[in-house]
């Protein structure tokens, strides 16, 4: 069995008991497991065990700055968005901000910069700055100031694009190289085109690098909107148990 067949079968009792409102991790020692790893796989001696962590799920509401409460404590994460031109970071953009697709979209040069407000658990404001460098893999090079002030990165890939998988490392060595400590610790991995049949990349090779680069795998659909959300959501909910963790 996986990983992931352990956690929904937790999860299947859990719910069955009349549990909810939880997400669940299993940990072996302080490693977080990947979802598609196989538990047969793991060598485990005798007498080790593992862990399950649940923790609370956080709401999050999209809300207008016309209709943003007066008074409600906001903060500001800037998080970029990399990787090679038409992997699908721009309609990534395009639907979380605007909830739009545009069939005829076209590709961005320079640097795109949108702005997502949210209502964090009903009285938290979170103000999402979301940085493209579209374009800027076309002009072979990217600004270092881009990365000034940034909390996380979405690293995308196109699922139907195979070579737009295999540079992510590069786009993650640009990040050791320009990018603060603190942002090395939120990373997303985006795989774009969910929708598709002709799929490139298998969600088992995108985990196994994921679990490499020490950060969560969403498959997205910016066409359907499939799974967008969440994968921008990983990154609030990652800033906000750090705040925790600090207060």
């Amino acid at each position: 069995m996986t990983v992931a067949g352990v956690l929904k079968e937790v999860a299947a009792r859990a719910k069955e008991s009349g549990a909810s409102g939880c997400c669940m991790k299993l940990l072996l020692g302080d490693r977080v497991l990947a979802s598609h790893l196989v538990l047969r796989d793991l060598d485990l001696e005798d007498g080790c065990a593992l862990q399950l962590l649940k923790y609370q799920v956080r709401s999050f509401a999209p809300v207008s700055p016309e209709a943003f409460a007066p008074g409600l404590l906001e903060v500001t994460v800037k998080t970029l968005l990399m990787g090679d031109s038409g992997a699908g970071k721009s309609q990534l953009i395009n639907r979380f901000v605007r909830g739009e697709f545009a069939h005829d979209f076209i590709t961005t040069i320079g640097v795109d910069f949108a702005m997502k407000r949210l209502v964090v658990d009903d009285h938290q404001g979170l103000r999402m700055q979301i940085w493209d460098t579209a374009g800027q893999e076309r002009l072979g090079t990217v600004t270092p100031s881009l990365f000034r002030g940034a909390d996380a990165c979405l690293l995308v890939f196109n699922m139907a694009d195979r070579t737009s998988f295999h540079n992510i490392p590069s786009w993650k060595q640009k990040l050791d190289q320009f990018g603060s400590d603190s942002l090395m610790q939120c990373l997303v991995l985006v795989g774009t085109g969910a929708d598709r049949g002709d799929r490139q990349v298998s969600e088992e090779e995108a985990l196994t690098l994921a679990e490499e680069l020490g950060c969560s795998y969403h498959e997205v659909s910016s066409k359907t909107g499939e799974g967008v959300s969440e994968a921008f959501y990983a990154v609030a909910n990652w800033y906000f148990d750090q705040f925790e963790a600090r207060t």
